[in-house]
C-alpha cells in the first residue's frame, strides 16, 4: 500500500512515501512562511523522484498536532483536498502518538511527553493509561507532575524542556529528548490503520490544537479583559 505522510507541524515540514518495500521517498524542507505555496510542488517533486503521480496514492496520513497553529491547519487542510479530489483515504494521527512510537522503552516510569508552543506554554500528554493532552505554562505542568516520585520526560532539547526540568528539580526525572516527530512514522501509523481497513471520515479530519491561538486569545481578552 502506498501512503503519503505529511508532518506540517513544526519548523521542518516533513514528506514520505512508503509502500510494500517500505521507505521509498523522503523531504524535509525549511517552509519560511510559505508552506501554503511550497508543499504542493514538495509532494510532486517526492513522487517524482520514485517515477509515481498522485493518482498511484493508496492512502494519505497527516499530522493533526499539536504544533504550530498555521502548519497544522496548512498540512490537515491540503490533504483533506488531495483526499476529496483524489478519493484517497486518510489517516489523521497525533504528534504525541507518532512521539510515543518512535521512542524504545528504557524502564516502565511514567512518562510525560511535551512540546514547546508560544508564550512559554508547553503541550504535554501526561502520564496514565490514558493520557490526558493538553497545554500548560511551566509551572502549571510542574504541579500536575509533582505527585510522581519516578518519571521520563520525553520532548525536545530547549528552553521549555530546561524550565520544566528546573521546576521539576527535586524529583527523579529521567529524559529521553526526542526530536518532533517524523513524516515516516506519520505514515506508518497511518498504513497500519488503512490496512485494518480503518481510516477518518475527510469531512470530520480536524487539527488538535490544544489551545487558543495568539489572535484568539487577543481578541477573548479585547472583549473580556483580564481581571
Amino acid at each position: 500500500m502506498r501512503v503519503l505522510g505529511l508532518e506540517t507541524s513544526g519548523v521542518e515540514t516533513g514528506l514520505a512515501l512508503l509502500d510494500a518495500e517500505g521507505l521509498r521517498a523522503e523531504v524535509t524542507f525549511l517552509h519560511q512562511q510559505q508552506l501554503a505555496a511550497r508543499l504542493a510542488p514538495a509532494i510532486e517533486q517526492l513522487l517524482g523522484r520514485v517515477e509515481l503521480d498522485v493518482t498511484d496514492l493508496e492512502g494519505l496520513a497527516v499530522c493533526i498536532g499539536p504544533g504550530s497553529f498555521t502548519g497544522v491547519r496548512l498540512g490537515v487542510a491540503f490533504t483533506k483536498a488531495l483526499a476529496y479530489g483524489r478519493d484517497i483515504p486518510v489517516v489523521g494521527v497525533g504528534a504525541f502518538q507518532a512521539i510515543a512510537a518512535e521512542q524504545v522503552p528504557r524502564d516502565d516510569a511514567p512518562r510525560c511527553l511535551f512540546l514547546p508552543a508560544q508564550s512559554g506554554v508547553i503541550y504535554a500528554a501526561l502520564p496514565g493509561d490514558d493520557p490526558q493532552e493538553g497545554s500548560w505554562t511551566v509551572p502549571e505542568l510542574a504541579a500536575r507532575l509533582s505527585s510522581w516520585e519516578c518519571l521520563t520526560l520525553v520532548g525536545p532539547a530547549g528552553e521549555a524542556s530546561a524550565a520544566l526540568g528546573a521546576a521539576l528539580g527535586r524529583h527523579s526525572v529521567q529524559w529521553i529528548h526526542a526530536r518532533p516527530p517524523a513524516a515516516a512514522t506519520i505514515a506508518q501509523l497511518g498504513r497500519d490503520r488503512l490496512r485494518l481497513g480503518d481510516s477518518d471520515p475527510v469531512h470530520a479530519l480536524a487539527p488538535r490544537y490544544l489551545r487558543a491561538s495568539t489572535p484568539e486569545i487577543r481578541r477573548q481578552e479585547a472583549v473580556c479583559p483580564p481581571s
